[in-house]
């Protein structure tokens, strides 16, 4: 693993803002123009909008980065650095010492002088290096790993290969206009050992569509998962907790004898009902308020900030030391608020999950556009000496440049390419949104993705992988929901300084209550057990005393600085902008309506007042109106 970067402060980061040097703009420590590597990251652990401006923060702070870009919806992170400065691995490093769980879903490169219109022409016409990684069998010692570099790096195209022994895999940086992954795999393999191209691969184009999203949604179902069963664990306390607190307590009449023996006094002054209670409160505040205690402590120690798990912690914690305190000082017969920690945790774990159900749909709208993209092609192999081509079937990520692919009707186009035999009709309503099919001959272009309906065909492939249509639409729809409106960019601000304003509050508020409390400014009828907290853990009236004496000031100040606490939450601060763009995008997208621009193109669309169509032919309804 590689050293972790060095963090210096840089004059063009402030925590104030995120606007770093865009790619083209950056140099080396020669001050040239460097190369820069667009890096994509996948993020567990993050809860609300302070720890993107954490994560945004301390990564924005290391030399060699140029920009920052967290969703926290689909829990990634697009990095844009030198590797020459700072690698990928040292960027998953920076965030992992953070508290947060990191891998690398891609990373592409390219020249930091080059135009966005030049990468991408580059791409499609293959003249862009990618990374391609290959499964090697056979190697056996440090004199294979040799040779096989060797071999490699003579190929005609190949960049530069690295063979790794122990992982008996190969990197080999390659352009594709001049080999392809199939033909290094066949070298690769008559030299005797034998070689698969991987099909979830790291290559330099930023990886492909179809990865990344599988990837994406493969993240979000993990947690989802967990934030499942940490709310089910919660369940096992909560409900015998809502049982004795709530029913026993507060609905059943005192004559009950399920109420009387619950408020029976059983060891010294505590009832059994104050004891049962305790007892279901310790482990839940020690099993779930670990969750709470652990990401607060990343926060706060590693990420240098607040979030909403701070909150949750302090809460729940004052809530359950102060019932300690208030049933200890009075005999069993204080104010206790046990079950206000253990029902603060379980709702909050209900959000969790809830929230990460609701990130899984809203990434589900790209992955709809990624499965158009099919997963095998039918490559035809001419041979010399026979007259009857050989039809092979291969992974559509081991399509390269200029292979004759056979498309048979029902079939969908596996990528870009030239129509080179047959005439077909050609669905195209993937782009146009026509329903009308498209008529393709010999010399005309069809796109990845578009469907066969009539006649097989034989084509060329133009452009593949990522350098395909279909995955620059998904990119752009990807792009256009990571992007951040104004109104987000105010949120997140908000949000960032949201938890230390709450705490200082909740201090406020306490301090204020025990002035006014020591003064003799709060009324009795404020202090009643049953008006403050409905008479949890009192049972006086049960001994037949009538009268009952008033909460002590300083519980009741504690309970409303724990009432600022808990109420407080940034969640919806971070989630509500960047859930409304990916859920606008991704429909928009299925309905064939594409949005550059993201976030900040539909909070200016949102005060369109006239919407001119240039449109070939008649605008209709939908129905028979024109």
């Amino acid at each position: 693993m590689p050293p972790s970067p060095v963090l210096k402060p840089k004059n063009r980061f402030s925590s104030d803002s995120t606007a770093l040097q865009t790619p083209s703009q950056i140099s080396d420590a020669d001050g040239n123009t460097a190369e820069v590597t667009e890096t994509i990251l996948s993020v567990s652990g993050m809860t609300c909008a302070s720890c993107v401006n954490g994560i945004e923060r301390h990564v924005g702070s290391i030399d060699g980065v140029s920009s920052v870009k967290v969703d926290l919806m689909t829990a990634q992170a697009t990095i844009c650095h030198v590797s020459q400065m700072v690698p990928a691995d040292g960027v998953r490093t920076a965030i992992e010492e953070m508290g947060f769980e990191a891998s690398v879903l891609s990373s592409t490169t390219r020249n930091g002088k080059n135009s966005s219109a030049a990468n991408n022409a580059a791409l499609i016409t293959g003249e862009q290096p990618v990374e391609s990684w290959f499964n090697v069998e056979g190697m056996t010692c440090g004199s294979c790993v040799a040779t096989l570099t060797d071999l490699l790096t003579v190929l005609p195209g190949v960049i530069a290969a690295d063979v790794q022994l122990l992982t008996a895999q190969a990197m080999v940086k390659h352009r594709p206009r001049d080999i392809g992954v199939r033909e290094i795999a066949d070298v690769m393999s008559n030299a005797g050992y034998k070689a698969t191209p991987l099909d979830m691969d790291s290559d330099a184009n930023g990886g492909a569509a179809a990865d990344l999203s599988a990837m994406a949604l493969k993240n979000l179902e993990k947690h989802r998962k967990k934030a499942a069963i940490r709310f089910y664990w919660s369940l096992l306390f909560s409900i015998p907790m809502l049982i004795i607190s709530m029913i026993i307590d507060m609905a059943l009449p005192k004559s009950n004898p399920t109420a009387q023996a619950f408020h029976r006094k059983v060891f010294k002054h505590y009832s059994v009902s104050v004891i049962c209670i305790f007892f279901i409160a310790t482990p839940a505040q020690i099993i779930l308020g670990a969750y709470f205690y652990k990401h607060a402590f990343k926060s706060l120690y590693r990420a240098k900030t607040a979030n909403m798990d701070v909150l949750i912690a302090l809460g729940t914690t004052a809530a359950y030391i102060g019932s300690i305190i208030s049933v200890t000082i009075q005999d069993g017969d204080g104010e206790q608020f046990f079950e206000t920690a253990v029902f603060l945790m379980t709702f909050v774990l209900l959000g969790r999950w809830l929230e990460a159900i609701a990130k899984g749909r809203t990434v589900s709208a790209v992955e709809a556009l990624v499965k158009m993209q099919p997963e095998e092609a039918l490559l035809v192999r001419v041979q010399p000496d026979q007259s009857a081509p050989i039809l092979e079937s291969i992974n559509t990520r081991q399509i390269q440049l200029g292979d004759l692919l056979q498309v048979n009707n029902g079939m969908r186009v596996p990528c870009d390419g030239v129509v080179t035999r047959g005439q077909t009709d050609i669905d195209e309503s993937l782009l146009t949104g026509e329903s009308v099919p498209v008529v393709k001959s010999e010399g005309s272009a069809v796109t990845g993705g578009t469907l066969n309906i009539s006649q097989s065909i034989q084509m060329r492939a133009t452009a593949i992988n990522e350098a395909s249509t279909l995955s620059r639409i998904v990119k752009l729809v990807r792009e256009a929901q990571s992007s951040k409106p104004h109104i987000q960019e105010v949120a997140d601000r908000v949000a960032s300084r949201f938890v230390p304003l709450v705490i200082l509050a909740s201090v406020v508020v306490l301090i204020a209550w025990i002035g006014a409390g020591a003064a003799g400014n709060i009324r009795r009828e404020w202090l009643d057990s049953k008006q403050a907290m409905g008479g949890f853990g009192n049972t006086s009236s049960m001994d037949g005393e009538h009268g009952r004496e008033p909460m002590a000031y300083g519980i009741f100040s504690l309970l409303n600085a724990v009432s600022v606490l808990v109420i407080a939450c940034p969640c919806a601060l971070g989630l509500a902008a960047p859930t409304a763009i990916m859920v606008g995008t991704g429909l928009a997208a299925r309905f064939g309506i594409l949005v550059k621009g993201g976030g900040a193109t539909m909070e200016a669309a949102s005060k369109i007042d006239i919407v001119a169509f240039d449109k070939t032919g008649t605008l209709t309804m939908g129905k028979p109106a024109v």
